[in-house]
């Protein structure tokens, strides 16, 4: 099996440290990913929600920067929370509110401690302890 990575490459895990320096002096925006890989039923990939605000934050950098605007494409951030009846289908992962809580302040801490001055979050997953 073959994979395409191009759209992983056009996010920051397809950056050298040196390229998120100069992104960091351009006041670039960071764009931010959030999901769950869950169930969407027997007719849609387990990573409908990621996929989904990938091509999102990837759409928005290519009209940001057409526009003379800079931006980046953080790391998709793939274990959200799932109260959903999709929990019990195999497949769907889920993480505690505290978790995510921590992990996605440990990942904005991070953007802080390069210097990125915003963050815009892109959440493509409804359940309500995603939303909180």
């Amino acid at each position: 099996m073959k994979y395409n990575f191009e759209c992983l490459n056009n996010t920051m895990m397809g950056m050298t440290y040196e390229e998120v320096e100069e992104a960091v002096k351009d006041h670039a925006i960071v764009l931010f990913p959030v999901g769950v890989v869950e169930a969407h039923g027997p007719h849609l990939p387990l990573g409908t929600d990621i996929f989904a605000a990938l091509n999102q934050a990837l759409e928005i950098k290519r009209y940001f920067e057409a526009e003379g605007g800079k931006c980046v494409v953080a790391p998709p951030f793939y274990f959200g929370g799932t109260q959903a009846m999709t929990r019990q289908f195999a497949g769907t992962f889920t993480s505690s509110l505290e978790i995510i809580v921590d992990s996605v302040s440990d990942i904005l801490e991070s953007l802080d401690r390069f210097g990125f001055q915003k963050t815009v979050f892109l959440n493509a997953h409804g359940d309500g302890l995603q939303m909180m």
